[in-house]
């Protein structure tokens, strides 16, 4: 049954009006970016491309931008790896817990009874600062909190599962907010010290709360010791680093 030749215009439109819709499907569908090692490449010609960007320099081919997978993230050097965290409690065992918790009460300056939560709770993925405590290990409140996880006793880089997530756009925009404040505390001359150092401190709290397991968060400063330009993965590091020499000694 042939088309009346009233309708053929009215199908020859849909038809070039799906073929267009089509078309655009296709120039909209393009790849995403590729990660290797926790860097951005390009789809096309796998060179370096810029964060965030969406046209490869190298090559003008465009395509998506998408964080990167967990698979594809960098691995945490901010928290215990397994090993680390086996050498740990191999050497607990082998000191006795009450030598383990006095050698350690007496590196990290806290009272004793810290010490031994800090051993039994510190671990891979965890905060090196309060060892996944949550709480502020100097003291022997329970009820303080740790100035770098703000308890939730996870590593600040990491989130926890030792993967770094990269590419998050969000996270990246939060950071240049943070650090612009960061910026403005240190130039307010004359405001008294230790407001300045509270307003760094709700800088540094909102971005963990809102970005913790991000390439970003691995650049926020350690804030009770602000304007000391270091970091508070850095600092976490430091005393894993510590607790670990402390017990490798015999």
């Amino acid at each position: 049954m042939g088309i009346r030749p009233e309708y053929r215009w009215w199908v020859l439109t849909l038809v070039v009006v799906g073929v267009l819709l089509l078309i655009s499907a296709l120039a909209l569908d393009r790849p995403n970016v590729v990660w290797e090692d926790g860097v951005p490449h390009c789809p096309q010609c796998r060179s370096e491309v810029v964060s965030f960007s969406n046209l490869c320099k190298t090559c003008g081919e465009p395509y998506d931008w998408k964080v990167a997978s967990v698979e594809a993230s960098p691995l945490s050097r901010w928290s215990l790896t397994s090993l680390e965290a086996r050498f740990l409690r191999e050497r607990v065992d082998a000191l006795g817990a009450t030598v383990a918790n006095q050698r350690i009460a007496h590196a990290l300056q806290i009272p004793l009874v810290s010490a031994q939560v800090y051993l039994e709770t510190v671990d891979r993925g965890r905060c090196g600062w309060c060892g996944g405590t949550g709480r502020d290990v100097a003291q022997e409140d329970e009820d303080s909190t740790c100035a770098v996880c703000y308890g939730t006793g996870q590593c600040i880089a990491c989130g926890g599962d030792r993967r770094i997530r990269v590419g998050d756009e969000a996270a990246h925009d939060a950071y240049r907010t943070y650090r612009q404040g960061v910026e403005d505390a240190g130039a307010a001359r004359d405001v008294p010290h230790g407001v300045r150092v509270k307003e760094v401190e709700r800088l540094t709290k909102e971005l963990i709360r809102l970005h913790a397991g991000t390439l970003e968060v691995t650049q926020v400063l350690f804030w009770p010791e602000w304007p000391v330009p270091r970091t508070a993965v850095d600092v976490s590091r430091e005393r894993l680093d510590l607790v670990l020499s402390t017990l490798a000694k015999e």
